[in-house]
């Protein structure tokens, strides 16, 4: 039996679900709907401004998630992957 992981990154404008295999991943992103926020031309920080980080690239939350998962499975008994 093959077992499936699945690693999500949320922010405040999009969310990423990377879905890890043994050799590759795959990444599916999904948009918010475009909607003002009532702050733009106002005194009040817009959310991008306080919401300002510097977001990892694909790759690095996938090997994080993949060395993760590595652990988890060999507790497990599983070998999925590698």
């Amino acid at each position: 039996m093959s077992t499936s992981h699945a690693l999500v990154w949320l922010d405040h404008h999009h969310a990423k679900v990377m879905s890890i295999g043994a050799q590759t991943h795959q990444v599916t992103q999904l948009h918010d709907p475009k909607h003002d926020t009532g702050q733009h031309n106002s005194a009040v920080r817009t959310q991008h401004e306080f919401f300002a980080v510097d977001h990892p690239t694909d790759g690095e939350p996938v090997a994080l998630a993949t060395k993760f998962f590595h652990g988890h499975d060999r507790r497990m008994g599983e070998h999925t992957l590698a």
